[in-house]
């Protein structure tokens, strides 16, 4: 009798926790209150692995493994043969595999951003509940940002989920790209400065999608609040906090060094 009735104070100590528009109120820390129970001890102490999937919902990185059919590609200006040859040029003068690097580099630009609104925005929302648990800001202020982050969340899903799609198709492209092949210096020049561009994307590509997936997985997470068990609810929130930090360092670093690759265009 008396293991039922913890149980039940339990639950309903718990929904006094989860405050806000659809939104947990912090991460590890629940609000005070005026005497420490034994349910206070329990919230408090580590979350043990509940199995969760926390993952579920999140963003499938771009699938890298094939060039794509240049029949379905980006479309080149000037460019009326599929499956031109490297030397081939546009109406424009530029040949028409560089042109299709550049293209890629475009669409892998365009993910970047993507990725990078939606990254921010996930950090503004579990970046509140650290804060608030380090005693930098009130519960008010915390709860402010997660409503602030959760409006934009569907935005980013339709933002990236369109910027994979257009990667994708163009993807590939600087890898078939043989400079040794191109007619002159300045094209050669510039397909080396491609080249190193999509590297430099390629790598932001997997952490970034990681990073993305975990602020997905999360908006489908606070969507499903009103039918989940506080307790479950509040133990995942608990352990996403702890998680993201250490997916977003790794993005960061990739990004920093995105930001200084060279320019895919011609002088």
């Amino acid at each position: 009798m008396i293991t039922i009735v913890t149980v039940v104070v339990l639950a309903f100590a718990l929904r006094g926790f989860l405050t806000g528009d659809g939104e947990e109120a912090v991460a590890g820390n629940a609000p005070a209150s005026p005497s420490t129970s034994e349910d206070d001890v329990f919230l408090s102490g580590e979350i043990p692995d509940m199995g969760e999937d926390l993952t579920a919902g999140t963003s499938q990185a771009p699938d890298t493994s094939q060039a794509p059919d240049t029949a379905g590609a980006t479309a080149i200006p000037g460019d009326t043969t599929p499956g031109a040859e490297v030397g081939d040029e546009t109406d424009t003068g530029v040949p028409v595999a560089l042109r299709e690097c550049q293209a890629e580099v475009a669409a892998g630009d365009q993910w970047a951003d993507a990725t990078a609104g939606s990254a921010a925005n996930w950090k503004q929302h579990y970046q509140a509940s650290l804060d608030y648990n380090a005693g930098d800001i009130t519960l008010q202020q915390a709860e402010k940002e997660f409503a602030t982050s959760k409006a934009k969340g569907p935005a980013d899903i339709k933002a990236v989920s369109s910027a994979v799609a257009a990667y994708e198709d163009a993807v590939g492209a600087c890898d078939s790209l043989d400079v040794t092949e191109l007619p002159s210096s300045s094209f050669a020049e510039a397909a080396q400065a491609c080249q190193a561009r999509a590297n430099a994307i390629s790598n932001v590509v997997p952490l970034g999608t990681e990073v993305h997936g975990d602020w997905d997985a999360h908006l489908q997470m606070m969507k499903a609040k009103d039918h989940t068990d506080p307790a479950e609810y509040y133990q995942r929130w608990q352990m996403m906090v702890s998680m993201a930090p250490h997916a977003m360092g790794p993005y960061e670093e990739a990004v920093t060094s995105l930001d200084k690759a060279p320019d895919c265009s011609l002088a």
